[in-house]
């Protein structure tokens, strides 16, 4: 389970590879595959949570912290940068980043701040049907101390 229905974390997920299954309060189910149109936007940004996902294969994710990325996103005032040079023929469907640089949030990003969000990710790999994230957890990052924990 990559989240669940109800959480409330303030993290925003991209699929970066592999097939995920969203499963609605209803038991309505979406499934997202990378390198489709869907995948190039975060997956249930909206709080809480109104579905789960479920790892259907082996998956890449990105989780960002919302706040920072928010941060991140207003820093620099000063000019405006969008990343829109990338054209698809230049881009594989297996170049996660140059994906993850074509969704929406990134586009209004100064470059020097994508680098410090860049410079700050740690590659996890999963399993199909592994748990990432357990509701209630604590999770401390290793660019954080104790502390700074999000829970």
């Amino acid at each position: 389970m990559l989240f669940k229905d109800g959480d409330k974390e303030k993290r925003t997920f991209y699929l970066l590879d592999g097939k995920l299954e969203l499963i609605g309060a209803d038991g309505t189910s979406q499934f997202i595959e990378s390198g489709q149109v869907e995948a190039r936007n975060p997956l249930a940004p909206r709080l809480p949570r109104r579905c789960t996902a479920k790892a259907s294969s082996a998956v890449k994710c990105i989780s960002i912290d919302t706040d920072l990325m928010d941060v991140m996103l207003t820093w620099d005032q000063t000019g405006h940068y969008e990343v829109s040079e990338l054209n698809e023929d230049e881009a594989t469907s297996n170049d996660w980043m140059t994906t993850l640089l074509q969704t929406k949030a990134f586009h209004r990003i100064p470059p020097g701040n994508i680098q410090a969000i860049f410079m700050r990710m740690q590659q996890v790999n999963y399993s199909a049907g592994d748990t990432v994230i357990q509701q209630g957890e604590q999770v401390i990052s290793s660019m954080s101390s104790p502390r700074e924990a999000v829970q």
